[in-house]
């Protein structure tokens, strides 16, 4: 009796092995934002970072509280939202930081921004008014609150994506010197991030609005007599951490992103962020409230 010969199983057909990257990637879903317990949020930007110091203080530039405040306006020099003030305007914002001069909500006594002044004064030899330090603050932290709204509105940013492009990009200039104003809007953000990240009627829509009336910041003229006096306590020291014929007086609070027209994924920056690569400088004649 011969033996039947077994057949062999035919081979199943493969799909050939592809090596497009895009096959078989599938993009992942970016999970809902749910607001955090109190305490718990992200706070990136209170991280330690790199820039360049503050410029040591010159003796013969030393000027005590209410020697600066009896200088006369005529002397005060403008400044502006250009490059060429880039650096006395950081200068600003670390001293706003170092006297806790931020903390003081929308009426500020003007002691606290004349102790600016003069640490400015003591350090670059410019004399500004407490006016102009004040300003600088007041449309810088506009400015701040203008780019969180559209970063996480228009953008859809998470907070690594944000907190990289304001340190890499040049949306807002000063921001290593003025982090600390990012605890000014802590509770905004996450309001923000609830209504268009996460369940939109969730979202504390009052303290929203109340934040975006909150940006006319003045001096309480009500304060005392003495508000001028001395502090001993308050030595001028910097923190670890060519005037124009005609200044900028506002800088821009509007940001253009340009989005790609196209999107290609390569494995090697698919988790990277780039930053766009246009912006506009030019400063607006007026401020809108978002």
């Amino acid at each position: 009796m011969s033996r039947r010969k077994k057949s062999r199983p035919e081979k199943i057909p493969q799909d050939p092995v592809t090596t497009d990257p895009i096959v078989g990637y599938v993009e992942p879903k970016k999970v809902p934002f749910v607001r955090p317990p109190p305490g718990t949020a992200l706070c990136l930007w209170k991280e330690q970072i790199d820039r360049d110091p503050i410029p040591d203080g010159r003796m013969e530039f030393y000027r005590s509280i209410s020697d600066y405040s009896k200088i006369e306006e005529s002397k005060f020099e403008p400044i502006g939202w250009g490059p060429e003030d880039l650096q006395t305007r950081n200068i600003v914002y670390a001293f706003i930081e170092l006297t806790g001069a931020w903390r003081h909500g929308l009426r500020v006594p003007r002691k606290e921004f004349i102790d600016v002044a003069r640490r400015v004064y003591h350090c670059t030899g410019r004399l500004l008014s407490a006016e102009s330090c004040l300003d600088i603050w007041s449309k810088g932290r506009l400015l701040l609150r203008k780019f969180l709204r559209t970063a996480i509105e228009d953008m859809l940013m998470d907070p690594e994506e944000m907190e990289n492009t304001l340190i890499t990009s040049e949306w807002i200039p000063s921001y290593s010197y003025m982090r600390f104003a990012r605890e000014v809007f802590h509770e905004y953000e996450i309001e923000l991030r609830v209504k268009y990240l996460g369940d939109r009627t969730d979202a504390d829509n009052e303290l929203i609005t109340r934040t975006e009336k909150e940006d006319d910041i003045q001096f309480d003229e009500e304060e005392c007599n003495d508000a001028v006096d001395d502090d001993e306590t308050a030595p001028v020291v910097a923190p670890d951490h060519q005037e124009s014929e005609e200044v900028d007086s506002d800088p821009p609070t509007t940001f253009t992103f340009a989005p790609p027209t196209t999107f290609e994924y390569d494995p090697s920056t698919a988790f990277q962020f780039s930053s766009p690569t246009t912006i506009t400088f030019a400063p607006p004649t007026t401020f809108e409230l978002h």
